[in-house]
C-alpha cells in the first residue's frame, strides 16, 4: 500500500515491504546528470551524462611529449633567466633562445656590426663606441692617423671628429682595460674638422696622451700629454678651433722644433719660402684649449716674449705651426712642432729685486721703455691672492689688480703702456696683509 515503492514481497520478518521507486534525470538512460557512462567512443575518457541526457567523453589528449604532458612547439619556462621565448623543441626539451645583450640596446646592435647610415656618400657603414653608424667618406683622400697612449683608465677615454658644420664623421672609445696604446685610422675628404677627447673620469690621460697625424708622420695636432681635465679640444675664444686638411708645406724650421725646453725670449723660426713669401702666420695653440692665437709677421720667425697682449703662457706644452701668404693669399697651414717655452732667468738680488722675509719681488725691465713690466715673485706660500698697486709720486693709485701665486712662484706681465706716463712709480705688492714696496722708472 505504499505507492513509491515497487516489487513488494514478504521479507524475513513476515513483512510485507517494497523496494523505492527510483525516478531519474534521464529515465531512458536510467540514470542521472553527472552519472558515470560509457559512450562506446575509444577516443574519449571520463564519460558522464550530460544536462541533454547524452553519455559524453571528453577527447582523450594524446601528447608529442607525454612526460612533460605538452606538445612540440608549446610555450613552457625553462628557468633560465637568460633565455627568452621558451618552447618544447623536437626533442621534448623546454628550451628557449638566448636574450641578446646589445652594446647599443636602440640600434639593436653591437660596437663594429654593419649597419646603414642613410649617407649615399659613405661606404663600410659601421656601429662606432658612441653607438652611432657612421661610414666611410667614399671620396676620402687624407689619410690620418690618431695615436693615443692611454692610462689605466682606458675604458674612461674617447674621442670624436667632427666636420666644419658640427656633424659627426668618426668616433671612437671607450677602449678595453689594459689598452696601453691603440693608433686610429681615418680617412677623410678635404675640409675643416675638430677634434675632442674625452675623459670620463675628469682628469685626463694620466701619463698619456695622443697625436693627430697623417700616416707620413705629419703632425697636426700634438697633444703628447695628456693633462686636461674632461676634455681636450683646440680653443680659440672658447669655441672649437677647427684644423684643415691637406696640410700646407710650411714648416717650423727643424733646429728649433720639439724642443723640450726653449727660453721663452729666443726667437722660434719658421724655414723661409723665399721672396715670395709677403707675411708669415704663425698659431700658437694648446691642444688642450687653454690657449690660441695668431700673429703675423713679414720674416719666417717671432720672439713670444715680445706678445705682451694676450702673452705666450709658459711651463706649458704648446704647438706651433706657420702658413704663408702668397700674392696675397694664406696658404694652409703646415705640420706643427711642440714648444715647452720656459720664463726668462730672474737674477734675485739685484738693484731691481726686493728680498724680505723669505719673499723676493722683481721687476724688470727696470727702468722701462714698453710699459710692459714684468713681475716676478718667489716665496709666496700662501693661497691668497696677491694685489699689486702702482702708485705715481704722489702715492695715488694709477693701477690695481690681483694675481694669484702658484707652487710659491709666479710670473706676470703688467700692461702698463697705455695708462701711465713716463716718470718715477711706487710698485706695492701686498701679500697676506704684508706690504712691500718697489720702485719703477717709467721712459
Amino acid at each position: 500500500n505504499d505507492a513509491t515503492t515497487e516489487n513488494d514481497t514478504v521479507n524475513d520478518q513476515c513483512v510485507c515491504v517494497g523496494t523505492p521507486i527510483v525516478i531519474y534525470d534521464c529515465p531512458v538512460l536510467e540514470a542521472n546528470i553527472g552519472d558515470d557512462c560509457n559512450d562506446n567512443d575509444a577516443t574519449t575518457e571520463n564519460d558522464t551524462v550530460n544536462d541533454q541526457c547524452v553519455c559524453v567523453g571528453t577527447p582523450i589528449v594524446i601528447y608529442d611529449c607525454p612526460v612533460l604532458e605538452a606538445n612540440i612547439g608549446d610555450a613552457c619556462n625553462d628557468n633560465d633567466a637568460t633565455t627568452e621565448n621558451d618552447t618544447i623543441n623536437d626533442q621534448c626539451v623546454c628550451a628557449g633562445t638566448p636574450i641578446v645583450i646589445y652594446d647599443c640596446p636602440v640600434l639593436e646592435a653591437n660596437i663594429g656590426d654593419a649597419c646603414n647610415d642613410g649617407n649615399a656618400g659613405t661606404t663600410d657603414d659601421t656601429v662606432n663606441a658612441s653607438c652611432e653608424c657612421v661610414g666611410v667618406p667614399t671620396d676620402c683622400t687624407e689619410n690620418l692617423v690618431l695615436a693615443l697612449t692611454l692610462d689605466a683608465s682606458a675604458a674612461e677615454t674617447t674621442w670624436e671628429l667632427r666636420d666644419s658644420q658640427g656633424t659627426l664623421v668618426v668616433s671612437g672609445g671607450p677602449y678595453q682595460s689594459g689598452q696601453t696604446s691603440v693608433e686610429e685610422e681615418l680617412c677623410v675628404p678635404q675640409g675643416c674638422y675638430s677634434l675632442r677627447v674625452n675623459d670620463a673620469g675628469a682628469n685626463g690621460i694620466s701619463e698619456g696622451g695622443y697625436v693627430l697625424r697623417y700616416v707620413d708622420g705629419r703632425r697636426i695636432i700634438d697633444a703628447a700629454t695628456g693633462d686636461f681635465t674632461s676634455t681636450s679640444q683646440v680653443l680659440h675664444g672658447g669655441l672649437p678651433m677647427p684644423f684643415c686638411v691637406p696640410l700646407g708645406n710650411s714648416n717650423m724650421l727643424a733646429g728649433t722644433c720639439d724642443k723640450p725646453s726653449r727660453r721663452i725670449s729666443a726667437p722660434v723660426y719658421a724655414s723661409s719660402f723665399g721672396p715670395s713669401a709677403t707675411q708669415y702666420q704663425f698659431w700658437i695653440f694648446d691642444p688642450h684649449g687653454t690657449y690660441s692665437r695668431r700673429v703675423a709677421y713679414p720674416v719666417p720667425q717671432f720672439t713670444p716674449a715680445n706678445l705682451a697682449t694676450n702673452p705666450v703662457p709658459v711651463n706649458t706644452e704648446l704647438n706651433v705651426c706657420v702658413r704663408v701668404m702668397v700674392n696675397g693669399a694664406y696658404r694652409p697651414f703646415g705640420p706643427v712642432c711642440r714648444y715647452f717655452f720656459t720664463p726668462n732667468p730672474v737674477t734675485i738680488g739685484g738693484p731691481n729685486s726686493l728680498v724680505e722675509g723669505g719673499i723676493a719681488i722683481t721687476l724688470y725691465p727696470n727702468p722701462n721703455r714698453t710699459g710692459i713690466v714684468n713681475l716676478h715673485l718667489e716665496g709666496v706660500d700662501s693661497e691668497a691672492p696677491v694685489q699689486v698697486e702702482v702708485m705715481d709720486a704722489m702715492g695715488r693709485s694709477a693701477h690695481s689688480q690681483w694675481i694669484s701665486a702658484t707652487d710659491g712662484t709666479t710670473d706676470h706681465v703688467l700692461e702698463l703702456q697705455d695708462k701711465l706716463r713716463a716718470g718715477m712709480y711706487l710698485v706695492g705688492i701686498t701679500i697676506d696683509g704684508q706690504r712691500y714696496t718697489q720702485r719703477l722708472v717709467l721712459e
